[in-house]
């Protein structure tokens, strides 16, 4: 937690100088992971002295659910692609790096941005 401080005001020093119509030239990059089947609670509610086998009290599990994993990107003028990634694919250093010289350049035109971060 303590680098991740240290790295934080390193990353704040280093751009304080830049004013909005730079920072408005930024691409912005994020993912996020879907879970599109599947118990995700893990909670179930039934009557008190119902019966707890009854198949109206119970819930199927998935233990394996589908998921899609998505990556898009963001400016102040607009958006960038949307990728969907495909399944078991773990994202590393080179996926990430093929990933960028892929979508990136096309990113870049339709969102307006210069910098990437």
């Amino acid at each position: 937690m303590v680098r991740q401080r240290k790295n934080r005001v390193i990353f704040a020093e280093k751009y304080k100088q830049w004013d909005d119509v730079k920072w408005r030239s930024v691409l912005w990059s994020d993912e996020a992971v879907f879970c599109v089947t599947g118990n995700t609670s893990g909670r179930v509610s039934r009557p008190r002295g119902s019966d707890p086998v009854n198949p109206k009290n119970t819930r199927g599990v998935v233990k394996f659910p589908d998921k899609v994993m998505i990556r898009g990107c963001f400016s102040f003028h607009g958006i960038g692609d949307l990728v969907f990634l495909p399944d078991n694919v773990i994202m590393n250093k080179n996926n990430y790096l093929e990933l960028l010289c892929e979508h990136l350049p096309d990113s870049f035109d339709k969102s307006e941005a210069n910098f990437f971060m």
